[in-house]
């Protein structure tokens, strides 16, 4: 769906900007860039600060976070070669079918780590969890379910070395893991997509 969601977010740049919002320009060259949220892989020497007897053999982002893009995100990644069963690092906002989504990552990861990010949208950790006890489907979770505390556990541990990692789910969670793994993004100075009841006109 990357080439209809590209055309939408161009679209939505070009209204806001009819309408008289100014927007940085780095911006609409982010959104004209082709982002690879789907599968992106973290580049290896973002990965060499950990030690070698704990780093994880590949790490991958990828912003599924419903059943359908849940099951293509398995396909691609056996697709990719990984042969190995990987470690699933989820967290999805509150009106997703987040039961389904773990159901199919559990049949195919070793491990499936719920999170939930720090943004009031997202799925209580706790729902999540008590739907998986209740269905029985096995998951982990550290602590509260802080994001970077969590991939910190997974590695500290090394509980997933030389392994592959796979962080997923929604927008939400991606900012947490990709600073928790020193990505160095673009960082929008006003989060639009959070302004509830906001004039833009």
């Amino acid at each position: 769906y990357w080439t209809i969601n590209e055309k939408l977010a161009t679209k939505a740049v070009d209204i806001l900007r009819e309408g008289g919002l100014s927007l940085p320009k780095f911006e609409q060259e982010w959104v004209q860039r082709n982002l690879k949220c789907r599968m992106e892989r973290a580049p290896s020497e973002l990965l060499s600060r950990f030690e070698d007897s704990k780093r994880p053999k590949a790490v991958f982002f990828d912003v599924g976070h419903n059943p359908q893009a849940i099951n293509y995100l398995v396909q691609s990644i056996q697709n990719a070669g990984v042969k190995e069963s990987p470690v699933f690092v989820f967290g999805t906002s509150e009106k997703k079918d987040s039961l389904t989504s773990i159901k199919s990552m559990s049949l195919m990861g070793e491990r499936v780590v719920l999170v939930q990010a720090q943004n009031p949208r997202a799925k209580p950790l706790n729902i999540m969890l008590e739907e998986c006890i209740k269905e029985k489907v096995p998951v982990t979770v550290f602590g509260q379910g802080e994001i970077g505390k969590s991939l910190h556990s997974l590695i500290d541990e090394g509980l997933v070395a030389d392994k592959t990692v796979v962080v997923c789910g929604s927008f939400f969670i991606m900012e947490e893991a990709r600073d928790f793994f020193k990505f160095k993004d673009p960082k929008d100075p006003v989060f639009l997509n959070e302004m509830q009841s906001t004039k833009l006109f």
